[in-house]
């Protein structure tokens, strides 16, 4: 299956490294054994976008293939071509999925910040503390639909794996420290010469204060000098205004994505 989506390009890199990716005719099963909690984890991912008579069959076809992960209780679907047609999103919508759109962003030279925050100090995550407050805060700002025990459990194992690639050298944490306290953090990945941007979390008693874009600035160049990048894939809630951040720091939309998910089927 050949796979053009950029975004969904290097997701398959930590799809295979944390989890197992097993090709089958016209899709691809991803599946996380050990965390049956992550939506984006445990999933099918189909060559083109569906048509109304896919939904049904796409559904039951997950259900055929975690048969045997029972712990798995929702349904995720993601394509690689085609826009989701109005049809099938109100289809979807009607079987309780939540349609949750994404633009892929990409740059190759960050523009530099003329900004300064006083008491702003960026530290990479070295020690089990520092991943602790991480979790935490990635807890505290995640979408308000997600129940607090099911994201921690999930983002629990999820740290661990993020914990186990930076120290297989694959990439780094970061935090934002504003007066000493935990204000945003992030994660950047790498193979070969493209990187791609992980969960950037800013607490809310923090926002648009530039924090989130002075970490990934940072995070950015950091990246560039070590392991000479020359091109950083970050996904964004196209409605959300952290767009405009990545935008300002020299991203450019690249494409446009869907995950349809129902949490609870």
């Amino acid at each position: 299956m050949i796979i053009t989506s950029k975004s969904f390009q290097t997701d398959l890199w930590f799809h295979g490294w944390n989890g197992e990716v097993v090709e089958k005719e016209g899709y691809l099963v991803i599946r996380h054994p050990d965390n049956p909690n992550y939506l984006w984890g445990n999933m099918l991912y189909f060559q083109n976008a569906p048509t109304e008579n896919d939904i049904e069959m796409w559904i039951n076809l997950f259900r055929k293939e975690f048969v045997n992960l029972p712990l798995v209780k929702h349904v995720t679907i993601s394509w690689d071509n085609g826009i989701l047609s109005d049809s099938c999103r109100s289809l979807f919508q009607s079987r309780g999925f939540i349609v949750d759109p994404s633009t892929t962003l990409s740059m190759s030279k960050i523009n530099e910040l003329k900004i300064e925050r006083k008491g702003l100090e960026i530290r990479e995550v070295v020690n089990n503390k520092q991943w602790q407050d991480v979790i935490e805060n990635q807890i505290s700002v995640r979408q308000e639909h997600f129940k607090k025990e099911v994201y921690e459990q999930f983002f629990i194992k999820k740290a661990e794996q993020y914990k186990s690639l930076v120290n297989q050298g694959k990439g780094k944490w970061f935090v934002a420290y504003l007066n000493n306290i935990h204000a945003s953090d992030l994660g950047i990945f790498y193979q070969k010469n493209i990187a791609r941007v992980q969960r950037v979390a800013t607490n809310s008693q923090f926002r648009r204060m530039k924090i989130a874009s002075l970490l990934l600035a940072y995070a950015i160049k950091d990246m560039k000098k070590e392991y000479s990048i020359d091109q950083v894939i970050v996904s964004a809630d196209p409605d959300y205004y952290a767009i405009d951040l990545y935008k300002k720091l020299g991203f450019s939309t690249i494409e446009e994505q869907y995950m349809i998910y129902n949490p609870t089927i």
